[in-house]
C-alpha cells in the first residue's frame, strides 16, 4: 500500500514537472515547434 501510494506521488509529481517544462517552454518560444 505505501509503495502504491509512494509511486502514485512520484508518478504525479513527475508528470506535473513535465507538463509545467512544456508549457514554460510553449510559452516563451511559441515559433520553435512551428
Amino acid at each position: 500500500m505505501f509503495f502504491i501510494a509512494f509511486s502514485q506521488i512520484w508518478c504525479g509529481n513527475y508528470l506535473n514537472e513535465r507538463l509545467r517544462k512544456d508549457i514554460r517552454d510553449m510559452i516563451h518560444t511559441p515559433f520553435r515547434y512551428r
